[in-house]
């Protein structure tokens, strides 16, 4: 291992980032792991990860920092490789590719501007003689057998880095009207034939904003309800205006934030009304549609329903609550949804109502209650009005949130029941209670 000296260097790219954001699982699972090595970094630009330094109309300026990073040996068929970890990072990389940690940011963007990426500065250490474990692919749903680490020979067979460049840039999409980019960021580059790993300590990168309007998002869309939203997952948020969330609205079915789609049956409408005026008096705009007045229980009916309210109301609606099961779920009524095939696997999902773009992203907030019939409604409505309208004010009360898994052997469900577990525990010094059960598989006697 050697030092490198402080490098200067500036450069352009608009690369497409193809996934920075894939399904969120715990990367826990290293077979025969040996043990770990900390590496600390010293005289760091930031905190870890991306700290935001500059931001207005004509672009942001970031720092990128790792403090530290864990290098774990694991076995994987008779052969010693090491993963590397830093802080905050728990995704894998592409399936086959070295598992290299990286993450990424959402950029807000003026109306109409084009991204351009700069990299300004950084900072590099080399590390020599590493074997670094390829990522694992990701199993689908009814997938139970053992995670497979596959070298991707196209990588692992090039006398070359990977990834080619540290930084990347998105394409630009939207997240409820505003302009968005993901700048990703993976702080190592490493050569699989000379086994050299080169780790970025810091990286300062800026994004400029060419042209635009200079007004960041769509002030129709914005909602009071939604800004929690933004402000969690925009890096720059700060640049958006601010918005009188106090305008007037209307009071009839349409231009509502909250929309309640029903089925053509008294009892569910009735229930629907409790939860509107209750709603209203929130402060929440609600109204009622019934699947008649949509057009039929048909998913491109609904999803069209949606889509109008959204981009031609007043006021669009930031949530939609379907207020029945799924259809066929097995009583006389429900409320259909769409569904998605990759391959030979499908699903089932009310995410596609939400996602008003294309991109994956909800564009406002969906939910369904589960209701069946009079008594599902009576007890599912009345519960949440009741914890709603008279919240416990015992502490006692939050202190055992309880945790529900069901144990299969080849599965990692009751892995994350216990990591949150230690979260509530640790972290937050909660008193958890476990509620597990054996859906296949025998656990042995650790149960």
């Amino acid at each position: 291992m050697h030092r490198n000296t402080p490098k200067r260097k500036i450069c352009t790219m608009n690369v497409t980032l193809a996934s920075v954001f894939a399904v969120a699982i715990l990367f826990l699972f290293s077979p025969a792991a040996a043990f770990g090595n900390t590496v600390t970094f010293e005289g760091n630009w930031g905190e870890a990860g991306f700290n935001l330094v500059q931001q207005d109309a004509y672009g942001v300026e970031i720092v990128f920092s790792v403090p530290f990073m864990n290098i774990q040996d694991m076995m994987l068929d008779g052969e010693r490789y090491q993963n590397v970890q830093i802080p905050g990072v728990l995704l894998p990389n592409n399936a086959g590719a070295p598992n290299l940690p990286g993450t990424g940011r959402f950029i807000a963007m003026p109306q109409g501007a084009r991204p351009e990426l700069e990299v300004i500065d950084y900072r590099t250490e080399i590390y020599h003689n590493m074997n670094i474990a390829p990522a694992f692919e990701i199993p689908v749903e009814t997938d139970d057998s053992p995670l497979k680490y596959e070298k991707n020979p196209e990588i692992y067979n090039q006398n070359a880095y990977y990834p080619a460049k540290p930084v990347m840039m998105s394409e630009p999409t939207q997240m409820r009207g505003v302009d968005v980019i993901t700048v990703g960021i993976t702080p190592f580059q490493y050569n699989p034939v000379s086994k050299d790993l080169l780790v970025y300590k810091d990286i300062r990168v800026r994004v400029n904003f060419n042209g635009g309007n200079g007004h960041f998002g769509e002030d129709r869309l914005r909602s009071r309800w939604w800004e929690p939203v933004l402000r969690q997952n925009l890096l720059n948020y700060e640049s958006l205006p601010e918005i009188n969330f106090n305008r007037a609205h209307g009071t009839d079915e349409d231009n509502v934030e909250y929309i309640i789609i029903v089925p053509d049956d008294p009892n569910f409408l009735a229930w629907a009304d409790t939860l509107k005026q209750w709603r209203n008096e929130q402060g929440i705009i609600t109204g009622i549609t019934t699947l008649t007045e949509i057009g039929g229980n048909n998913a491109t009916a609904i999803e069209n329903y949606i889509n109008d309210a959204y981009y031609n109301w007043s006021t669009p609606p930031v949530a939609v609550l379907l207020l029945s099961d799924y259809q066929n779920s097995g009583d006389l009524y429900g409320i259909t949804a769409p569904s998605y095939s990759y391959g030979w696997y499908s699903c089932v999902s009310d995410n596609f109502y939400a996602d008003r773009t294309g991109n994956h992203l909800p564009d406002l907030n969906l939910a369904r209650i589960t209701a069946q019939n009079y008594s599902d409604l009576q007890t599912m409505i009345g519960k949440m009005l009741d914890y709603e309208r008279e919240p416990y004010t015992d502490p006692n009360f939050y202190l055992h949130p309880l945790i529900a898994g069901g144990w299969q052997t080849e599965r990692w469900f009751i892995l994350a029941c216990e990591v949150v577990y230690g979260y509530f525990d640790t972290v937050l010094g909660k008193d958890p209670v476990r509620q597990y059960a054996i859906y296949s598989g025998t656990p042995g006697s650790i149960w």
